[in-house]
Parts: structure tokens; sequence; C-alpha cells
């Protein structure tokens, strides 16, 4: 009878362990995003940077996200569709800089889209705290006057990598530049554009703050 109850209680705690393993198995499969699938991101102090001049604007990016994300690098994870930027209250320093006349972001809202893919995520499972993921296709225009006009047009692309930071719940509260991006200059960048810039947006003014109650947890 004792022998009976140890292979029992064996045969118990194997079916425990099994029936663990299988859910956490099936929780690394994939993620779920809960609640709205738009974010309006806004940031009080988003920043570009390269040896010449750097630039600090405030911006709102809308983005759309996809229901279920499979847990594997490179997985579509949504777009970006709108990028706003606060022109008038921008500022700029470095040599000879002035003035920032604009800053755009183009193929947004096209074919050719800011795509977001998966890349990883941060914590220890099951539960998750951040999930990185990558802007493949990025390009963003920076006009500025340096010694004042006529402006120099700076055209940069290339990747970019952002940590969504997530709460106890799961729920998206913001977004920033990781700083592994280097944004190459386009040849139809003005001669004096820096060669290279960088996309950050690290601090609490530069988060991008998530607006609407969206959520990723792992399923």
């Amino acid at each position: 009878m004792h022998n009976r109850i140890k292979l029992l209680t064996a045969a118990l705690a194997a079916a425990l362990v099994l029936s663990i393993g299988a859910g956490t198995a099936g929780a690394l499969r994939s993620l779920s995003v809960g609640g709205e699938l738009t974010l309006t991101l806004n940031s009080r102090a988003l920043t570009f940077r390269n040896s010449l001049f750097e630039v600090i604007a405030g911006a709102t990016i809308v983005k759309t996200m996809s229901r279920t994300i499979p847990k594997v690098e490179g997985a579509s994870v949504g777009a970006v569709t709108e990028v706003r930027f606060d022109i008038p209250r921008a500022r700029i320093s470095g040599f000879g800089a002035t003035r920032v006349n604009d800053i755009r972001v183009l193929r947004v809202g096209t074919a050719g889209n800011w795509n977001l893919f998966y890349k990883s995520i941060l914590g220890t499972l099951p539960r998750i705290n951040g999930a990185i993921m990558k802007i493949a296709n990025s390009h963003i225009l920076i006009s500025v006057d340096i010694f004042g006009p006529p402006p120099t047009t700076c055209l940069y692309d290339g990747e970019i990598e952002l940590l969504a930071r997530l709460d106890a719940t799961g729920r998206i509260v913001s977004l920033e530049s990781i700083g592994r991006d280097r944004l190459e200059k386009e040849a139809a960048s003005s001669g004096i554009c820096s060669q290279r810039t960088n996309f950050v947006a690290t601090g609490a003014e530069g988060q991008l703050v998530e607006l609407k109650n969206t959520s990723i947890i792992l399923i």
C-alpha cells in the first residue's frame, strides 16, 4: 500500500509538471494584444542627434498593432501610420545651427509604411515587462538653418529599435528608442549633412507615452 501511494504521488507530480510545462510552452508561442489596436503616443522631447547638430521636438506617433503576434523574430507587429512634430517649439543646438524649419517622415500612410516587426521580449517568463520591436524602413527628413538660409536638408533612412515598456498587467506605458539605431544619410541630402544620425527617445520627457489602454501578454 505504501509503495502504491508513492507511485500515485509520483504520477500526480509528473502530471502536474507536464501540465505546467505544456502551459508554459503554449505561453511561449505568441503574444496577444488586448484593448485598442491603434495607439497614439506623445513625446515632449524626441531627439535627433548627429555630429553637427541636435534637434529636440515634441512628437505624436500613431501606430496600429496586430491582434496576435507570433513570438518569432521578424514577425509582423503592425505599422506606424502617422507622425506629427511640434516644429514651432523645436529646439536646435550645434555649431552654426540656428533654426529648425521642418521634420518630416516619408512613406508613412503608403505601401511603404514604417512597418513594425517583433524582435524579443524582456522579463522572466511567464511574465514579461517589455517587448522590443523594430522599424525596418524609416525615412526622416530634417530641414535646419546652419549659419542662416538657405536651409540644409538632411534625409536619413534605416532601422530603429524600440522598447515598449509594460506594467504588471501588460499595459503598454511608454515606447523609447534603445539607442542601437544608426540612420544613414541618403544621396538627396545637402552636402553639409552628417553621415549618420540617431533617433533617441530615452528619459522621462523623450518617452512616447501611450494614451489608450493597450496590453501585451503571452499566450
